[in-house]
């Protein structure tokens, strides 16, 4: 294995970061963020995803300069299902010179490279030869940075294609108070220092948010400036849209909230790992 450690940013050509949308980095930003020294890799690079020494299927990450994969779903580029993924698992880099990098997230059952386990945070060269295991399952991912020869049959940037769909994904804005219980207790207004708040002070609060916005004259915009001002979630910076919702993408329960709302009608408090929420379901074009 090939350990690199990157410091500074120093032969930079471009901002590498306007090249990511700003969506990707609000939802990914409290697991990773974008090195000065990624770059965009080449049209047709991807992952073999093998299973029994035969190719089951193919996630193509060709588009961006990082893709993040766990079990998060509506949060992680590429999506994983066996029970010993973490939600943010490891990160696949794409060097500017052309590279491809591999940095293991801090996971529970860690990231294995030719079967040996690789460091946490470190920053492991992956190359054309090398074969990759997340966690304990059994499929195995190798590099291949030339097209697929079935595209229609390949996962875009981690996902399935669209027509695979059974229910059609919900677009959601939300209010986000984070608690001294939740998973990750450090707002986005102030990444150092762990809220204060009770679970029990977050639900009071979201109530009397709830309260204030369904009596405003327009409050879907109430909703998104109360977002902006006072919601723990990055997402605050895109007047608390976090985007489209589809079905085991989500945290659970604000998935089943979501689903069960209707265009234009808000639901809460739903409580979750990340903390207290108040939700809205927005018209797919909002």
């Amino acid at each position: 294995l090939q350990f690199l450690y990157f410091i500074g940013g120093g032969g930079v050509t471009m901002d590498i970061h306007k090249a990511i949308p700003q969506d990707k980095v609000d939802k990914q930003e409290e697991y990773f963020v974008c090195p000065d020294w990624a770059g965009l890799p080449a049209q047709g690079t991807h992952l073999e995803v093998r299973k029994d020494g035969k190719v089951i299927d193919v996630v193509l990450i060709d588009k961006l300069p990082y893709y993040l994969a766990g079990r998060l779903g509506g949060v992680v580029d590429i999506c994983l299902e066996h029970k010993s993924t973490s939600r943010a698992h490891c990160v696949f880099v794409h060097h500017r010179k052309g590279n491809l990098y591999l940095i293991d997230l801090n996971s529970n059952h860690g990231v294995f490279v030719n079967d040996e386990r690789i460091a946490p945070k470190k920053t492991i060269k992956v190359t054309e030869d090398d074969e990759i295991r997340i966690g304990a399952s059994t499929r195995l991912y190798k590099l291949n940075r030339k097209p697929p020869q079935k595209l229609e049959a390949a996962k875009v940037d981690g996902q399935r294609p669209a027509k695979r769909a059974k229910i059609d994904p919900v677009r959601v804005y939300h209010v986000l108070l984070k608690h001294v219980e939740s998973r990750n207790p450090k707002s986005y207004r102030d990444p150092v220092n762990p809220v204060k708040r009770t679970k029990e002070e977050a639900i009071s609060l979201i109530n009397q948010f709830k309260e204030k916005i369904e009596k405003a004259d327009d409050p879907f915009s109430e909703l998104k400036k109360t977002a902006r001002e006072l919601s723990d979630c990055s997402s605050a910076k895109n007047n608390g849209d976090i985007g489209f919702i589809t079905k085991g993408k989500m945290l659970k329960e604000v998935e089943q909230a979501a689903f069960q709302m209707k265009q234009g009608e808000f639901s809460g408090p739903v409580c979750s790992d990340s903390g207290v929420h108040l939700l809205y379901r927005a018209h797919n074009d909002a």
